[in-house]
């Protein structure tokens, strides 16, 4: 199914790109993509919704953004973060430029 054919959870937004969760854990997300903040493992714009490959297979319950990363929450508690990592906002413990696909991170 397409994204839109499928029923939606949750939509958040950063700078100038969109992520749609839906209610089955499929993560989508188009725009701009300067600092790999889609996931999809380059930094190239995709103008129509992509799933996160990486993620299939994950049940995602939450997403969120910031202006240029995407942090995402499975229904094991798994975290997962990608995008821009500059001042450390990906919760690797390091700053980095940028992470184009998700990484698991580590939690308490």
């Amino acid at each position: 199914k397409q994204w839109y054919q499928r029923r939606v959870a949750i939509t958040a937004g950063g700078e100038v790109f969109t992520v749609v969760l839906t209610a089955t854990g499929g993560v989508f997300t188009w725009g701009e993509n300067f600092n790999g903040q889609l996931g999809h493992g380059n930094t190239s714009a995709h103008h129509l919704p992509r799933q996160v490959s990486e993620l299939m297979g994950e049940m995602v319950k939450v997403i969120t953004c910031g202006e240029n990363h995407v942090l995402a929450l499975t229904d094991n508690n798994k975290l997962y973060g990608w995008g821009a990592g500059y001042a450390g906002q990906l919760g690797t413990g390091k700053s980095q430029a940028i992470q184009t696909l998700p990484i698991k991170l580590p939690t308490p």
